[in-house]
């Protein structure tokens, strides 16, 4: 949106401030000011001239030598302009200046120069050659700009003779989409006059003149009253379309719409003032003397004032005459009732649409106006009456003899908007973060034009109707008021914060410290899968018994809750063994499952409600001959992870799983947390090929139940430990877990079991030592009584030697 700063001053008297100024202020409380141009800028160094002699050119046919009047001088200029003659007022360019050549291209700065064996010394310019072409049309290339029919004076700068100094500022539109009333400029000098806390010129309503001869009749139908609210019409008969004068054609310009005739441009021009769209039609156009708004009802297709023709879909808001469309409600006329140069009656629409109404029918066509672009945010009703008043003057002073040929035509269903809102004096003050005194804050809303009382620490504001679409609520008053206090103004400070003791979460710290630990010294990778079970590992590992049903499955293979996490690690195992040969995987999350066989209809009925507890799962893939390492490595981890936890382990062998060969339970004290084990290798099936397969999974309700992260003393160990290593030959297709079952509470003076090697031995020693492996393992022995002798430890050995030996024919090394 283009906004003439001329144009405030005529509202509001601005301190002697520059146009820099007004923007930074426009831009730190109000809307964003993109860029000021001084419409002065580009005429500087040309002036008013008169043209005293006319020479024919002696070496150009279509060239003059002209004598021109610059009332400093007389300046012998060249020019070839086809309505040239003695006597004209003109635009001089003199030397120094900046044009553009015959129109186009960048400018260029103007030297003096010898055209044809003859000086000139400037340009008697066209308007194109100085950027007024929209101003001034050209009727041809050659037309140069006549002054004549103007007020000018000789020597004047043409920026002052044309009074063409005004700034314009460019706003950015998103920054006011919230605020209707500052789609006209009317609207902004107000800001401006709150802003610097001066007085704002009341913009005079104009009241409709009585008939001034025969009644012209019309009728006024609207068919649904949410999408057309308020309605008005009048008919002004006698009507003179003509140029504009020049005053209303530069304002226009300046604001980026271009001059159509004396009435169009009139309602474009009280559209800027006000912000509310108006529209004229040719009564001749409306024969049936009988306008309707309504909904176009079925698909038709509208000749629009742009030359286009568009499809109209049948929920598009038309004003109607008959079976005629004349206008798309809001948005843009009909060439059916295009006002000419013929016209002689006409009549003048103000309304009020409904914004969602016009917002889709701009979206649907591909159109938007100037018109909708206002009609769009919410205008205030109550300017249709106002607008209405204020064309019909104006076309009466710049179309002299134009009558009032009707009455008010109007329907209106709106309900007034007057909000009161209360706001207390500390809640404004808190929100601001400083105290502001009761005068500041009622001049302030006062100046915003806002009714405001006050009692006993409340402010009680009554919005004006202009501002009920976007202040609603207490809290923007406090906006308002902050704005225009100035936020640089409000001073800055920290805000008073006390410290409060932080809740500590035991379950985050739980989840923390074990995901630190499988990710950093184990290596395991995290994953997250779907709540749903997949459905080919639930049914090959057995967990698909008591599943809850999911009531609208997204998909065929997504029906059920997983019941355990298990299903969906291996199932992503499956994928990740195309680029990994081995790896390991975990997840944290909720397992579902009926309670005592039922669940929950009623979701008032909590008790019944199926159980989610959170699960910690893991999957170890790797070679099959490393399984030895893999099932001593797992539980291992198992073991620390407790440890992290302050949980004292054990571990029992189980048939929980049928799947898993072997499989043991993990313990605390106060019962089971979990299970781990190795996949047999048919479950595994083909997809795990020449791989061993190890799970693991605990409840992670229990560990953060049992979580201790309390630093106690524990005094060192008052006797020295002995740590014995032991290096077997077994069988191959014995595994650690079965060695490690049978030294389970082997003697008290064992403290701990470690595997630290496995060797499998190549063909060619295969073939004389057989079906053999290598495991290797320490023992470390330890008493809280006293000191061990070496007798007593080889005792313990010669027992553990001789269990391998009659359970595994285990040839000690």
């Amino acid at each position: 949106m283009l906004l003439s700063l001329n144009f405030i001053k005529q509202y509001v008297k601005l301190p002697d401030v520059k146009p820099a100024d007004v923007a930074l202020a426009l831009t730190m409380s109000t809307v964003e000011v993109e860029s000021i141009t001084d419409q002065a800028a580009h005429l500087e160094g040309i002036v008013v001239g008169r043209v005293l002699e006319i020479v024919k050119h002696p070496q150009a046919d279509r060239l003059w030598i002209c004598r021109v009047d610059v009332k400093s001088e007389e300046l012998q200029v060249i020019c070839g302009g086809s309505n040239l003659s003695k006597g004209m007022y003109v635009a001089v360019a003199k030397v120094g200046s900046k044009v553009r050549w015959h129109g186009k291209g960048e400018p260029i700065v103007l030297e003096a120069a010898k055209i044809r064996g003859v000086e000139s010394h400037g340009m008697i310019a066209s308007s194109n050659e100085i950027g007024l072409a929209n101003l001034f049309p050209a009727g041809d290339d050659h037309e140069i700009l006549d002054l004549s029919p103007y007020r000018v004076r000789v020597g004047d700068p043409l920026s002052k003779a044309l009074g063409l100094s005004d700034t314009i500022f460019e706003i950015d539109n998103k920054s006011m989409t919230h605020r209707p009333d500052l789609w006209g400029q009317y609207g902004l000098a107000r800001e401006l006059a709150a802003i610097y806390d001066t007085k704002l010129k009341p913009m005079k309503s104009a009241p409709i003149p009585e008939l001034e001869g025969p009644q012209l009749q019309l009728s006024l139908t609207v068919k649904d009253a949410k999408l057309c609210p308020r309605y008005a019409a009048l008919i002004l008969d006698n009507v003179i379309v003509g140029p504009s004068p020049w005053w209303l054609r530069r304002d226009l310009e300046a604001a980026g719409i271009h001059s159509v005739n004396v009435i169009v441009d009139c309602t474009n021009y009280v559209m800027l003032v006000l912000g509310q769209p108006l529209h004229a039609f040719d009564y001749q156009s409306v024969p049936h003397q009988a306008i309707t708004v309504e909904p176009a009802g079925e698909k038709i297709s509208f000749a629009a004032l742009n030359g286009k023709t568009y499809e109209l879909p049948p929920e598009t808001l038309c004003i109607k005459d008959g079976a005629q469309t004349l206008a798309i409600a809001g948005i843009i006329g009909g060439t059916e009732s295009l006002i000419t140069d013929k016209t002689k009656t006409i009549v003048i629409e103000s309304a009020h649409f409904n914004a969602s109404a016009i917002r889709k029918t701009e979206m649907a066509l591909g159109l938007r106006t100037e018109a909708s672009s206002r009609f769009e945010k919410k205008l205030d009703p109550v300017l249709v009456p106002q607008a209405l008043g204020m064309v019909v003057e104006l076309i009466r002073q710049l179309a002299p003899g134009t009558q009032v040929a009707s009455r008010v035509y109007e329907v209106d269903h709106r309900s007034p908007e007057r909000p009161v809102i209360q706001i207390e004096k500390k809640f404004l003050d808190k929100r601001l973060g400083t105290e502001l005194d009761s005068k500041e804050v009622v001049s302030i809303l006062k100046r915003l034009s806002f009714e405001v009382g006050v009692k006993r620490g409340t402010y009680t504001v009554t919005v004006p109707s202009f501002r009920a679409r976007d202040v609603v609520a207490p809290e923007d008053l406090v906006e308002e008021v902050a704005r225009i206090h100035g936020y640089n103004a409000i001073p800055w400070a920290l805000p008073t914060v006390t410290l409060a003791q932080p809740a500590r979460m035991l379950a985050s710290r739980v989840e923390r410290e074990m995901k630190i630990a499988l990710t950093g010294d184990f290596g395991y990778s995290e994953i997250y899968t779907y709540s749903f079970a997949d459905m080919l590992w639930s049914d090959t590992l057995g967990f698909n018994r008591n599943r809850l049903t999911v009531a609208n499955a997204l998909t065929p293979e997504h029906q059920y809750l997983r019941s355990s996490l298990l299903p969906s690690l291996i199932a992503r195992a499956v994928d990740n063994l195309r680029w990994y040969p081995s790896f390991k995987l975990f997840e944290l999350g909720r397992v579902f499952s009926k309670q005592a066989g039922e669940f929950a209809t009623d979701a008032s009925n909590t008790s019944f409600l199926p159980s989610q507890p959170i699960m910690l799962a893991g999957v170890v893939v790797a070679p099959k001959q490393e399984l030895e390492t893999a099932y001593a490595s797992v539980k291992g981890e198992a073991t620390e992870l407790l440890r992290i936890l302050n949980i004292a382990v054990s571990f029992k062998e189980s048939k929980q799983y049928g799947f898993a060969s072997p499989c043991f339970e993990v313990r605390t004290q106060s019962g089971s947390v979990g299970f781990f084990g190795v996949v047999k290798p048919e479950i595994a099936g083909n997809d795990f090929k020449n791989k061993a397969v190890l799970w693991w999974e605990l409840q992670f309700g229990e560990l953060v139940k049992f979580a201790d992260f309390s630093k106690t003393y524990e005094p060192l160990l008052k006797f020295p430990s002995i740590i014995r290593d032991i290096s077997i030959l077994v069988d191959t297709k014995t595994t650690w877990a079965a060695i490690d079952k049978s030294l389970q509470n082997v003697s008290p003076l064992v403290r701990s079991i470690e595997l630290f090697d496995v060797y499998s031995f190549s063909k060619a020693t295969k073939e004389s030592m057989g079906s053999k492996k290598s495991v290797a393992f320490s023992i470390t022995f330890v008493s809280d009584e006293r000191t061990l002798a070496s007798k007593e430890v080889d005792v313990v050995i010669d027992k553990i030697k001789k269990i391998l030996a009659d359970k595994f024919e285990a040839i000690v090394r």
